[in-house]
C-alpha cells in the first residue's frame, strides 16, 4: 500500500512540475488531473490556437515514461478528448469557441533533470 500512495504523490509531483514548465512557457493551464466522462487526463492547456492533451509519467529514465505511454493509453486520452469537444462547458476554465486545432502531447519527469517535453507525440487514427 505505501507504494501505491508513494507512486501516487510522485505522480502528483510530476504533473505539478510539468504544469508549472509549460505556464512559464506562456501556456494556459486549463487543468490538472481533468475528469471526463471517458477518463482521467493529466494536464489540458492551451498554446497560441492548439487545446493540447498532456500526458504526464515520472519514471528512473525519461525513455521509460514515455514507452509507458501505450497504444491503449492513448486511445483512452483520444476518447477523453473527444468527450471534452463534445461538451466544452463541463470544463471549468475551456472558454467556447474551442481553439481550432487539438494536440497530443507527452511529458517525462526523472531526477536527472526538467521535464521532457514531446510535442505531437501521437496522432489520433
Amino acid at each position: 500500500m505505501r507504494n501505491r500512495r508513494a507512486a501516487h504523490r510522485l505522480g502528483r509531483e510530476a504533473e505539478a512540475a510539468c504544469a508549472e514548465h509549460l505556464r512559464a512557457a506562456g501556456w494556459r493551464i486549463i487543468g490538472v488531473r481533468v475528469q471526463t466522462g471517458a477518463g482521467e487526463i493529466d494536464i489540458l492547456a492551451v498554446e497560441d490556437d492548439t487545446l493540447v492533451i498532456v500526458e504526464v509519467k515520472a519514471r528512473a529514465y525519461e525513455a521509460d515514461g514515455l514507452y509507458a505511454i501505450t497504444r491503449a493509453k492513448q486511445k483512452r486520452l483520444v476518447a477523453a478528448a473527444w468527450a471534452i469537444l463534445a461538451n466544452p462547458g463541463k470544463i471549468a476554465g475551456l472558454a467556447t469557441p474551442l481553439p481550432p486545432n487539438i494536440r497530443f502531447d507527452a511529458m517525462a519527469v526523472s531526477a536527472s533533470g526538467p521535464p521532457f517535453h514531446l510535442r505531437d507525440a501521437w496522432r489520433e487514427e
